[in-house]
């Protein structure tokens, strides 16, 4: 993804495409998300880009599609495929923080190592993480979503891909996985309204996108 979008913006003078990325934000630091923006990269808030089918918009929208072909209630599909979410997830509850923590863990470690300057300089390096206090603190994030309701909260942070979650929720619609993400995908370029949906959520890449085309466009019009 990263070569690709720099491959074709690092040779502009050659063509007119405009090329941008998104990728998951894989608990990336603040420093490494921002040289990704300026690459036109954007890493979402999601823990994988593939839940961005099961926000509950979208679940919406796909609820209402289906219920027109076959003659359903939209609402009664919509409720039957979204009810059981929080009982999905938190039968996972462990495995999925652990997750989360493990790469929390892995991030902190890699900004802790040594540079080529510690090790020249002969400096003693020691590293000791309490992995309970990691594990703590997602576990108390994950409480939180839970009592809130907040169902996009924890489709977008847990591997939820990892537990039957998402193929309950499409076979709460009456459909398997594969059709319902078909389904989306036919929507967002057939229906407005999804569309609009998805760039709202997706605000950072919208409002890049419009950026740089405009400077595009600006650059095209001097004379």
């Amino acid at each position: 993804m990263l070569k690709a979008v720099e491959g074709i913006t690092s040779s502009e003078s050659l063509h007119w495409i405009n090329a941008f990325g998104l990728i998951d934000a894989d608990d990336r630091t603040t420093d490494q998300i921002q040289e990704l923006f300026e690459k036109r990269i954007i890493a979402t808030k999601c823990y994988s880009v593939e839940s961005l089918y099961y926000h509950l918009d979208i679940i919406r929208f796909v609820a209402n599609t289906y219920a027109e072909l076959t003659g359903s209630d939209s609402d009664e599909l919509f409720g039957t495929a979204t009810v059981n979410i929080v009982s999905y997830i938190s039968s996972h509850k462990e495995r999925l923080c652990s997750r989360l923590s493990e790469k929390r863990v892995r991030t902190e470690i890699m900004s802790m190592l040594p540079k080529h300057t510690d090790i020249i300089e002969n400096k003693d390096f020691e590293l000791k993480l309490s992995l309970e206090d990691y594990f703590n603190q997602e576990v108390a994030k994950f409480d939180q979503l839970i009592y809130d309701k907040n169902l996009n909260g924890l489709i977008a942070r847990y591997p939820v891909r990892e537990t039957p979650v998402l193929n309950n929720i499409a076979n709460g619609l009456g459909i398997d996985r594969a059709t319902y993400e078909s389904i989306v995908r036919k929507l967002i370029i057939d229906d407005e309204a999804v569309l609009k949906t998805l760039r709202t959520i997706l605000g950072e890449l919208t409002a890049l996108i419009i950026k740089e085309n405009y400077a595009q466009s600006s650059r095209q019009l001097r004379p």
